[in-house]
């Protein structure tokens, strides 16, 4: 079973149903993120995963503008887990675990952006949020250290392996049995490196989970990046370990959230 446990929703229904029928993968969770130009929000994500309730999982976006008691409306409406980027401080801040609390309480896992900025010119990268939020400092990944310590039963992922820091990621996820990465996009070569020097630590291999960081419309690149990872694992590791980073991590993960 191949998951791709990091999309994001550009277009619609059309192209959303071209990939649930493609065969490329065998299920996909899509990732809510409204703070950009080029990206859809909660609703759009929900009625799509709605529509195809077998292949999409929904994530809802962390709105750190509102009160953590809309993560409720949000468990309530569907959403199965929650994404989280651009916060208003690093995070780590005190006057964040509120939300992190609640989303422990409701169960549900937590895909955060852990990892360098959009990189780019800051006018031209059709981020919505406030500039001050898109620089890389707020979501270092170190910030995940503390709240997996004191949020001991929050399911936590970090995205993209913590890019550019991947040391830094892998010693997280080593280090606390609740946290895990995703390995979509940013720093390929360096994270195929840094990816064999991991998987050298037993019981490494299930701390992660296949994600392309593409979305619906891009069929191509998902293929592409979706047979390079198993081309990469295969040629370097056993099948048992492909197979529970390719997918089987990601339906543990949620399997035991739900039971």
């Amino acid at each position: 079973m191949i998951i791709d446990a990091h999309q994001h929703l550009f277009r619609g229904f059309e192209e959303a149903a071209a990939l649930a029928n493609s065969g490329i993968v065998d299920q996909v969770w899509l990732l809510s993120c409204p703070c950009t130009k080029v990206l859809h929000g909660d609703e759009a994500v929900l009625e799509i995963c709605k529509a195809f309730p077998d292949f999409f999982v929904p994530f809802g976006f962390l709105d750190f503008d509102k009160n953590a008691d809309a993560i409720d409306e949000q468990k309530d409406k569907g959403f199965v887990g929650i994404k989280a980027i651009y916060p208003p401080k690093p995070y780590d801040d005190e006057s964040l675990f509120p939300y992190y609390e609640r989303i422990e309480k409701l169960r549900m896992p937590l895909l955060i952006h852990a990892a360098g900025a959009t990189y780019g010119e800051g006018d031209k990268l059709n981020i919505t949020t406030e500039k001050r939020r898109i620089g890389g400092r707020f979501m270092h990944v170190y910030h995940l250290d503390i709240i997996a310590k004191l949020f001991s039963d929050l399911t936590i992922i970090g995205a993209h392996l913590g890019a550019p820091w991947h040391d830094e990621a892998i010693n997280i996820a080593y280090g606390h049995k609740n946290v895990y990465f995703d390995i979509s996009n940013g720093f390929l070569v360096r994270k195929l490196h840094k990816i064999k020097e991991a998987l050298a630590i037993p019981g490494f291999e299930e701390k992660l989970l296949f994600g392309t960081d593409a979305g619906p419309h891009l069929l191509d690149p998902v293929t592409k990046m979706t047979h390079f990872w198993e081309v990469f694992f295969s040629g370097n590791f056993t099948k048992e370990i492909k197979d529970k980073i390719m997918g089987g991590n990601a339906k543990k993960l949620l399997l035991n959230l739900v039971q």
